[in-house]
C-alpha cells in the first residue's frame, strides 16, 4: 500500500470509529475517492495553517502600525504646538523679541555680544536681523569667529528667503517706474 492510501485507510478507520462512516468496506472506486478526499483535506489543513500564520503576521503589522500612528500623531501635536503658533502667540513672541532687541540695544556691544553668543541661534539671528546693520556688525565683531560666521550664514539665508518671498508677491511683479534724470518723474496714473 502506498503512504497516501494508508493514510486514507487510517482516516476511514477514524471515521468508522467515530460513527461517521458505514462499517462496510469501501470498494476500489470508493477507496480512490476517499484517498482524493483525504489529500484535499490535507491540502486544506496546510492552507489553513498558512492562513493562520498570515493572520498572525498581519495582526503584528497592524499593531506596529497602530503604535507608529500614535507616535506620529503625538509628534504632529508637538510640532503644531511648537511651530504652528496661532496669531496671538505669534504677536506675543514678536513683542518679546522687540523687548529683547530694545534691551540689547541699550547694552554696550561688549556686554551684549557674550549674551547673544550663548543664546539659541534662531533667537540670536532674529534679534540681530532687527537691530540694524551697524549694531549687528559691532556685535558680530566681538563674538567668537565661528559663532559669528554661523549667524551671518543664517541671517543671509533668512534674507534670501525674504527677498524671494518679496519677489514672488504681486506687488513686486509690477514695480513702479523710478524717476531718472533722463526720463523725468514717473507718469501719473489716470483716475
Amino acid at each position: 500500500m502506498s503512504a497516501t492510501l494508508l493514510q486514507a485507510a487510517l482516516w476511514v478507520g477514524t471515521l468508522v470509529a467515530q460513527g461517521e462512516f458505514p462499517m462496510a468496506c469501501p470498494s476500489g472506486t470508493d477507496m480512490q475517492l476517499l484517498t482524493a478526499l483525504h489529500q484535499r483535506r490535507l491540502q486544506l489543513d496546510t492552507r489553513e495553517a498558512a492562513l493562520g500564520e498570515r493572520e498572525k503576521t498581519l495582526q503584528a503589522l497592524r499593531d506596529a502600525l497602530d503604535q507608529r500612528m500614535q507616535s506620529m500623531s503625538g509628534a504632529l501635536e508637538k510640532f503644531e504646538e511648537r511651530y504652528l503658533l496661532g496669531e496671538p502667540a505669534r504677536r506675543a513672541r514678536d513683542k518679546r523679541i522687540a523687548a529683547l532687541v530694545e534691551a540689547m540695544t541699550g547694552l554696550s556691544a561688549k556686554k551684549a555680544a557674550p549674551m547673544l553668543a550663548a543664546a539659541d541661534p534662531d533667537l540670536t539671528g532674529d534679534l540681530l536681523m532687527r537691530m540694524g546693520p551697524a549694531r549687528t556688525a559691532a556685535l558680530l565683531a566681538i563674538m567668537p569667529v565661528a559663532r559669528a560666521a554661523r549667524l551671518m550664514e543664517q541671517m543671509s539665508g533668512s534674507q534670501k528667503a525674504a527677498t524671494q518671498a518679496l519677489a514672488a508677491s504681486p506687488a513686486a511683479a509690477a514695480p513702479a517706474p523710478a524717476a531718472t534724470a533722463e526720463s523725468g518723474p514717473p507718469p501719473e496714473k489716470a483716475p
